[in-house]
């Protein structure tokens, strides 16, 4: 059997029958005529190059939605890799969604890459991920002396390194020729400006060392290197404050991105 099939077809049974003089036999063989996927990829996540980043907060719900496919239909949906905890991928729909809980014990804060692949029984296409652990957070600058906030003040967040926040200086000062990375979505958060009541909303990656920068009319506040925590640690704010006495100005960084009182929308 051979040829180039013209149009789809479902599963079929055709039984074929082979004779000589000395007698006949037969078989049943199935064919089914199916389409190669063309196409695979998540409209949720950014796409830079071969790599599909998702962002996704601890302990908040994640969905990617579900897939866009193009040609064929796609029978299943295959990972390979380890998901954040907490989420799964559905092998029907190719679906990925749960709720990321924080690594177990003896784990990190980290990426997660992942190879995500949908198939059918002529083709396969691939997606490749990475799953990125953010922190929302609340900057306020306040006037060191009258503790009341600082309106309008232009913020910029720059990761300087990929490696764990919570590594040793020393490992972090050896790697950091390395460590290095350009500036990317989420990495360079650009100048933001604070509001009338000085508070300033911000995303970043959890686990990283960043540098923050403020301006007020264009004059620089203050430039100093702070850790992002993965969670909300209020010691964090209040080593800010400290080392921040002789710029004349104070800052309180929240990171669950509200202030306390302040009702959510």
């Amino acid at each position: 059997m051979g040829g180039t099939a013209s149009e789809l077809m479902g599963r079929k049974e055709i039984t074929v029958v082979a004779c000589n003089a000395a007698g006949r036999s037969k078989t049943v063989v199935v064919v089914q005529v199916v389409e190669a996927i063309t196409e695979f990829n998540y409209s949720r996540g950014t796409r830079t190059g071969e790599t599909t980043t998702f962002p996704f907060h601890y302990t908040s719900p994640f969905d990617s939605e579900s897939p866009m496919v193009g040609g064929g239909t796609v029978e299943e949906f295959l990972l390979v890799g380890e998901l954040p905890e907490g989420v799964l991928l559905d092998p029907l729909t190719g679906r990925l969604t749960g709720s990321p809980s924080f690594p177990s014990e003896g784990g990190e804060v980290a990426d997660r890459e992942v190879v995500i692949v949908a198939r059918n029984k002529i083709s396969e296409q691939r997606v490749h991920a990475r799953f990125v652990p953010v922190s929302s957070l609340l900057v306020r600058i306040l006037d060191l002396f009258t503790a009341l906030p600082i309106p309008r003040v232009s913020l910029r967040l720059v990761c300087l390194s990929v490696q764990d926040s919570s590594s040793s200086s020393s490992s972090s000062t050896a790697q950091q020729g390395k460590d290095k990375t350009p500036p990317s979505a989420l990495e360079d958060s650009g100048w933001l400006t604070g509001s009338a009541q000085g508070n300033c909303r911000m995303t970043a990656k959890a686990g990283r060392l960043y540098k923050l920068s403020v301006e007020k009319s264009g004059y620089e506040m203050m430039e100093m290197e702070i850790s992002i925590i993965a969670g909300s640690d209020n010691s964090v704010c209040a080593v800010l404050c400290q080392k921040l006495k002789e710029n004349q100005c104070a800052i309180a960084l929240l990171h669950n991105g509200f202030v306390p009182g302040e009702r959510r929308s």
